[in-house]
């Protein structure tokens, strides 16, 4: 088979002749060409180049004759056929783009001056300029499906594509002479745009497509000039990150920052001289969606690259400028919650990170502000009623969230602005005493949970109770506080069976301890109620028929769970003091002398019941074991003196008078004689079960007072000896730390548990230093040091 005919000169000349003609209807009859060129046609033109490039054998950078640097030089510089080409098909853009620009857009360009732009001049150089991209840019594409296997057939990446080829003529015949004028013409018409006329956005888009589509061609051929702004400069640095076409960049988009920066500055300090501050928030939230719809997918000016920097130069200019004015109007919006223009005011702001922080300091004020003064207002009535209290934090917690949510867009920073505040104003109000007595909140949410779990108490309020208790529990700083407090309540609960159920108060702790790691002894005090019960049944089994027929009921209780101090013993009554024995020798029996049993007579309760005839009717008392052993006196005597009860029950005299004291108030006892008392068969009450326990409660206020500040010096011995643990365990691991980043280390890890102060902290550390676990460095005094121990064995 003979080898492929190879092109020579004059059927490269041949082809010419044969494809001139419809490139030239391609390029200047764009609309009809379609009817000019049928599909066929356009094929066998195609194949025909495609035929040609393949016959022609592969163009070699090293060959005799070389073709010249400069490849779209005019002329022909060599005899291949394909290069050859190359040049007849420049010379033909050449003179098509020259065409373009003198006819269209060179008398547009001498009638417009080099200042102030006219708008309509400007829009009609932009829709010159547009028309004719628009054509060229099509009919190259269209044109490049028939030369596309051209730089394939060379061989060589010394020649391009066609397009590309077409893309550099554009840029040498009419990109350099017009991109100035074109850039004014552009940018005048997008202000005019920002003053509210109608834009063609797609005569501005046309201009940036071409610089894009141009490329990367060396912008030093460009003599760019525009005025500078600082801001703008700034902005600048971040530009080849975020564009990295330098034509578009150096050409348009830095002319464009410019323009834009001034035009703001101007129409924002104009506005506010007079106009209103909430008809500018509106107005700059407009066209901050204005610019951001230039950088869009739909209906474009600019490229996409361009939205960073243009918002970030039209923050600077719309808010930065006017930052001070935005905060002041930030604190009025507040007092008057404008939520859509605080929402405006945030938006604005976030586009400026160094602006939020001020945002937050302003927010955490005004929560601070309106929450203490919505406690303070409630305070007289909230220190009797923990509901109302505890109703109070809730309300102002779903008021602050919904603000942040609404205002802030839940913004994790603003609601953590929103929780310190919470954390200050529940700890230091009116309740608390500024602070001073910070402990009566976390009793009071204690409280509130006593209420709620115990018995008579709807299921749907106890669940909405315990969810607003969960939230104001959040709140408070003094947790340790409530721990001890929910432990006694808890244990009123559970000793008087005044708790709504077990399995509820399991759920409850177990809440508290997954999200505010309360303490375990309250999982235990629970876990030992419930065998308590078991231990009863089996007690029950037992042979007690000589006992009296009595409900008699045990809770078993491990002395270091409990919060109860020791007892001492008193006389019982017979029938309870034979029940105490017989459970004593079960238990002792069970359990082989491996457990010790205490009684804790103080917290044991009873019920006991007047026998017929002694009052008008069947009255029931609630009573303490105290109580009952003193009534139980009167079914042997008449009357008694102190003396005579102190020695039948075997207890103090000043307890016994306290006693006494409680039952007279009730008018269940009368004193007859001077230390005499005797029982009151006139006794009436509308009720028939009377509380006596209660009385006692109210009566015993000096001896809670007393109990409390008890109570408050053992937890300060507890903290310190957390705080010097917690302390030897960083040291420990650290070895040398400075005295601030101790004190930071520290609060961070006990601020869940309880308010750790500097001077605690401080006492703390010289408490170590002169124990020997720490000591201050030779040569620094604000140094701490870790002291190791040293064996036994080295001494």
């Amino acid at each position: 088979m003979a080898p492929p005919k190879r092109p020579t000169q004059a059927m490269s000349d041949e082809f010419w002749r044969e494809i001139g003609t419809p490139l030239e209807s391609i390029y200047t009859l764009r609309d009809t060409a379609s009817n000019l060129i049928t599909t066929s046609f356009y094929n066998k033109l195609r194949m025909s180049a495609y035929s040609f490039c393949r016959s022609s054998p592969p163009y070699s950078t090293t060959a005799t004759r070389p073709i010249s640097t400069s490849l779209f030089g005019h002329g022909r510089n060599s005899d291949h056929p394909v290069p050859d080409l190359y040049l007849n098909l420049d010379n033909f853009l050449t003179n098509f783009t020259r065409h373009i620009f003198e006819v269209h857009i060179t008398a547009l360009i001498l009638h417009m001056p080099n200042v102030d732009l006219s708008y309509r001049w400007g829009e009609n150089l932009l829709r010159e300029y547009s028309k004719g991209w628009t054509a060229y840019k099509k009919s190259s594409e269209d044109v490049a499906k028939i030369f596309d296997d051209l730089s394939t057939s060379l061989s060589s990446s010394f020649f391009m594509g066609y397009y590309k080829m077409a893309l550099q003529v554009w840029e040498r015949e009419i990109m350099r002479k017009t991109f100035r004028k074109i850039t004014m013409a552009a940018l005048c018409y997008v202000d005019r745009g920002r003053d509210g006329l109608e834009l063609q956005r797609n005569l501005v888009n046309d201009f940036v497509v071409s610089l894009v589509a141009i490329g990367s061609h060396e912008t030093g051929d460009y003599n760019v000039e525009y005025e500078t702004y600082k801001r703008v400069v700034e902005v600048f640095k971040t530009l080849p990150t975020v564009c990295r076409n330098p034509l578009y960049r150096e050409l348009f988009l830095k002319p464009l920052l410019h323009q834009t920066y001034r035009y703001y500055v101007d129409w924002s300090s104009n506005f506010l001289k007079d106009g209103e501050f909430s008809e500018y928030l509106e107005l700059v939230k407009l066209h901050f969606l204005e610019e951001e719809s230039f950088c869009g997918e739909k209906d474009p000016c600019f490229d996409l690259c361009t939205l960073v920097p243009l918002c970030m130069v039209c923050a600077d200019a719309l808010v930065m400028r006017h930052i001070d004015r935005f905060y002041s109007e930030f604190v009025t919006l507040l007092n008057d919650l404008q939520i859509e223009k605080l929402l405006i005011i945030y938006d604005l702001c976030n586009r400026i990170p160094s602006t939020v922080d001020k945002l937050k300091e302003l927010l955490g004020k005004y929560f601070a502000r309106v929450g203490l003064k919505t406690i303070n207002q409630i305070a007289d009535k909230a220190e009797k009623s923990p509901k109302l209290f505890v109703g109070t934090i809730v309300q102002l917690h779903d008021n602050f969230s919904k603000l942040v949510k609404d205002s802030f867009r839940t913004n994790n920073e603003f609601m953590t602005t929103m929780e310190v505040s919470f954390t200050e104003f529940v700890a230091e109000n009116n309740i608390t005493n500024g602070g001073k007595t910070e402990a009566k909140s976390s009793r009071l949410i204690a409280s509130y949970y006593d209420q709620l779990l115990r018995k008579g108490i709807a299921a749907e309020e106890r669940l909405s109770g315990l969810e607003k208790a969960m939230i104001a529990f959040k709140y408070i700083r003094d947790k340790d506080t409530f721990n001890d407090h929910y432990q006694k309540l808890l244990c009123k609960r559970l000793i008087y069976h005044l708790s709504v159920g077990i399995e509820t108060e399991k759920e409850i702790v177990s809440k508290l301890r997954e999200k505010f790691q309360c303490p375990r002894v309250f999982e235990s005090m629970l876990n030992e109620t419930h065998k308590s019960e078991i231990e009863m049944e089996d007690f029950k089994k037992e042979d007690n028929n000589s006992l009296p027929v009595l409900d008699f009921s045990v809770i078993l209780l491990t002395e270091k769970v409990w919060p109860f101090p020791s007892t001492s013993n008193f006389s019982l009554p017979t029938q309870l003091n034979d029940y105490v024995n017989a459970f004593g020798v079960f238990y002792k029996k069970k359990y082989k002398d491996k457990r010790k049993l205490s009684w804790i007579y103080q917290v044991s309760r009873g019920e006991l019941s007047a026998l017929d005839g002694t009052f008008n009717k069947k009255y029931v008392f609630l009573c303490t074991t105290q109580q009952i052993a003193i009534l139980m006196l009167y079914n042997k005597y008449d009357s008694c003196k102190i003396n005579k009860i102190a020695a039948e029950i075997k207890l103090p005299n000043n307890q016994i008078m306290s006693l006494l004291q409680v039952l007279c108030k009730t008018n269940l006892l009368i004193e007859k004689d001077s230390g005499n008392f005797c029982l009151n068969n006139e006794f009436k009450s509308e009720n028939t079960k009377i509380d006596l326990i209660r009385a006692v409660a109210t009566t015993n206020t000096g001896t809670q007072r007393k109990g409390g500040e008890v109570q408050k010096l053992k937890r300060d011995v507890f903290r310190e000896s957390v705080l010097e643990t917690v302390i030897v365990r960083i040291m420990k691991a650290r070895k040398k730390l400075k005295h601030d980043d101790l004190v930071s280390e520290v609060t961070s890890q006990l601020n869940s548990r309880f308010v750790v102060k500097a001077r605690m902290i401080k006492s703390s550390i010289e408490q170590l230093i002169k124990e020997d676990y720490l000591k201050r460095s030779d040569n620094d005094n604000n140094l701490y040091e870790y002291v190791e121990a040293v064996p036994e064995d080295e001494e």
